[in-house]
Formats: structure tokens, sequence, C-alpha cells
């Protein structure tokens, strides 16, 4: 399969999840399953979609079939999550961290201009706003919004899938990295910007 062809093939897959995760969360928010807090979850997965759909093209992507499926499988997986359980935090405190990670999604992604993908790939080297903290702020963000779903709906389910996510986007991480490393550009910005994740810690 060439690679538009399986760029187009992870995009329909991705629309369809994202359209599963909504109907779910939306039917469990009417039904009084969940706290209407949890929608906001879905503004965080619909703004990665959109980056996904009109990302710009790639000046180097992995051809790794391993690394394609990394890529899918990490933006997939913490969309299987379910409504449920009794809510952890007031909704106010959960609401606060969702929009702390939307915020963060939204400054990462502007800064990016449209370089963003599912699949390891070099769009260009970006090293200002949020990426003066940390290498990879738009995952940190994802975290955020993760955090604050599982306090709503604290299942062993949920805590489940997002340890799985987690430890995918950990992986999803260190093939970007490689593949990045190879501009002299990202490798100059790795020695000023020691951590990827959280700083202090990864």
């Amino acid at each position: 399969m060439s690679m538009a062809n399986r760029d187009r093939v992870e995009r329909t897959l991705l629309c369809l999840f994202v359209g599963w995760l909504a109907w779910r969360i939306g039917f469990a928010i009417f039904a009084g399953a969940t706290s209407w807090v949890s929608g906001l979850l879905l503004i965080d997965e619909l703004m990665m979609l959109g980056f996904v759909m009109f990302g710009r093209s790639a000046k180097d992507v992995s051809t790794s079939p391993r690394e394609w499926i990394l890529g899918f499988a990490g933006s997939a997986a913490p969309l299987l999550v379910q409504p449920g359980g009794t809510q952890l935090a007031p909704t106010m405190v959960l609401a606060v961290l969702f929009m702390l990670g939307l915020f963060a999604q939204v400054a990462a992604k502007l800064s990016l201009n449209r370089s963003f993908g599912i699949v390891p790939a070099n769009r260009g080297v970006v090293t200002k706003g949020l990426y003066s903290f940390v290498r990879h702020p738009v995952y940190a963000s994802y975290l955020l919004g993760h955090i604050a779903f599982w306090l709503t709906n604290p299942t062993l389910y949920n805590l489940a899938v997002y340890v799985v996510a987690l430890g995918l986007q950990v992986m999803r991480i260190m093939a970007e990295e490689g593949l990045l490393t190879r501009d002299p550009e990202y490798a100059a910005y790795r020695q000023v910007v020691r951590y990827r994740l959280v700083p202090g810690v990864f």
C-alpha cells in the first residue's frame, strides 16, 4: 500500500473511532451516566482529528510499517475509553483541568503551524512557545485531558486504556525522535530542551 493510501485509511479509521467515542459520551451525558464535563474530551479529540486531516506534507516520513501502526495505535487507543464510575473530583475542578489541556493543545499546535500528523515525520523543527519547555507539548496536553476524563470516569477499564495509551505514546515519542534527530537542527534543539513530556521527569 502506498503512503498516500495508508494515510487515507488511517484518517478514515480515526474519524470512525472519534465518531464512536462521540456517540458513547453523548449518550451517557443525556442518560445522566456521566457529567457534562466528559464532553470536553470530544473537543480535545476533534481538534486532534482536525490537525491530522489538514496537516501539511512532511519532508521526511517514516516508511516503517511498525511506526505507522504505532502512530495510529497511539492516536486511537485513548478513544476506547467509556463513561462510567463515580466522579472523584468537583466538576469545576475537572473542567479547569480539561480547559488547561485544551489551551496547551491549541497553543502547541498553533506553534506547529499544521506540522502535525500521526506518523513519525519531519515537518519542520519547532522550538518556540511551549516547545521551549518540553519537546512534545501536544502529547503533554493529551495527558492532562486523559487525567481529567479518568477522574470523571474512574473505572479500572479506563485506567487500563490510558496506561496502554501512555505506553504507546512514549514509544511513539521515541520513534519520532529517532527520525527527527537525523536533522542537525533538531539534534541541537534536544540539547537545549532536555525533557520530552514532563519537565524534571521525562
